[in-house]
């Protein structure tokens, strides 16, 4: 699974998108934390020659992803569309494996 998150340049009103990349396991682990079971979770991945670092932790009703140096606070609303597509993720995975 891959994950993007874009954050808008003001100098140049372009978008900056990075993508990691997630396994299952750790789909797991974030849903877990949308589901309230857990605060925060991090990961570490290298994948074709790039390291990227993922943080994901609750405050308050948001749930703050950041990649390497993009940060988006989620809304409750965000959060539940996320959790939906990550399960559906796990759902297609399974069953094309």
């Amino acid at each position: 699974c891959f994950f993007h998150i874009g954050q808008l340049d003001q100098s140049n009103s372009k978008w900056i998108w990075i993508k990691a990349k997630m396994n299952e396991n750790e789909i797991g682990e974030i849903i877990k934390l949308l589901k309230g079971a857990k605060n925060s979770t991090s990961f570490y991945h290298s994948f074709n020659g790039k390291e990227t670092k993922l943080w994901f932790n609750r405050k308050e009703d948001f749930l703050f992803v950041k990649i390497e140096n993009i940060s988006k606070p989620l809304s409750i609303g965000e959060q539940e569309v996320l959790r939906i597509l990550l399960e559906y993720i796990i759902i297609k995975k399974n069953i094309a494996d």
